[in-house]
């Protein structure tokens, strides 16, 4: 394979993603700079505050920050602001509760007239919530509205997916295709539960080969073979305490599961539950000693009896 250079940037930072989207190249670097190369000519680097989660909707480029914005830039039109050569990034929403935009996902409705597309924006923040605004084709200067707020999560949400059907976050794949949910019960283990985002239903569960401690995880997808018929085969590779990488077929799994007429299984069961928790250590705790002090309600219950008597 042989490759061009593009162009070289002293940023003294790594590029984090690249997209194509005609007419120009775009690099996202999550430290807070855009750069864009249309036509082979380089732009200057846009300095913009942190970034922490972008998608792509048609021509737009949205930015996530960790001020709690959403910028957007059309790269069809590619605006620039004549007096100093910079891109025009427009800040499109801005979170209520002021938390970073950590994942982000854009959902153009179907044209169902002249009116446009109606523009659905899913995120997640770093406390944890998930909010859904929309934008109606008729209120276009006015900004996206709020829609929804789901606070499930007592963590930052990583990934969100938003479709015409389904809002899942944490899945893993392509929007039009079978996503899955990697599920990790508890911090500390060598197991892990595969189950289809879209039902929830297990697709199976994987355990570390050697026993040891799962650190991280992703799904990848990989072309077939050369030969006619060959699709992409779909594969979970999980990292481990002791340095190893291990490599699971998460497409054969899929396939086996969705020819079973076996009862559908969800996440752990109690006995599987119950096993997860004997491995961690449940006597570790934030206070440096335990707080004996009775809850609220039972004090008030116990003034309550002693004003009566």
């Amino acid at each position: 394979m042989v490759c061009d250079e593009i162009s070289a940037s002293d940023l003294q930072v790594s590029t984090d993603s690249s997209g194509l989207r005609l007419p120009a190249v775009t690099a996202v670097v999550l430290a807070g700079q855009v750069l864009v190369w249309p036509l082979a000519v380089v732009l200057p680097v846009q300095d913009v505050v942190p970034i922490t989660s972008y998608d792509t909707a048609g021509s737009f480029l949205l930015l996530g920050c960790n001020n709690g914005s959403i910028y957007y830039i059309d790269m069809q039109k590619f605006p620039l602001r004549m007096k100093d050569n910079d891109l025009l990034v427009t800040e499109l929403y801005h979170d209520p509760s002021n938390d970073a935009i950590t994942a982000l996902s854009v959902y153009l409705t179907p044209k169902t007239s002249v009116s446009g597309n109606w523009i659905e924006i899913a995120y997640g923040t770093s406390s944890g919530a998930v909010r859904v605004i929309v934008q109606h084709p008729e209120t276009v200067g006015s900004g996206p509205q709020l829609f929804q707020t789901f606070t499930v999560h007592r963590s930052p949400v990583t990934k969100i997916m938003l479709s015409e059907k389904h809002l899942v976050s944490g899945p893993f794949g392509e929007r039009d295709d079978q996503q899955v949910f990697i599920q990790k019960v508890v911090p500390i283990t060598n197991k892990l539960f595969v189950r289809l985002s879209s039902t929830g239903k297990r697709i199976c569960e994987i355990q570390a080969v050697d026993c040891t401690t799962i650190s991280s995880f992703t799904v990848r997808e990989c072309e077939g073979s050369s030969r006619m018929g060959s699709r992409p085969r779909r594969y979970l590779f999980t990292g481990h305490t002791n340095g190893s990488i291990q490599m699971w077929d998460l497409t054969t799994a899929m396939d086996m599961v969705n020819k079973s007429e076996e009862k559908d299984v969800g996440g752990p069961t109690e006995e599987e539950l119950l096993k997860l928790l004997d491995q961690c250590d449940l006597s570790t705790s934030r206070c440096a000693t335990p707080n004996i002090s009775p809850a609220t309600s039972v004090v008030q219950h116990s003034r309550l009896r002693e004003s009566s008597s």
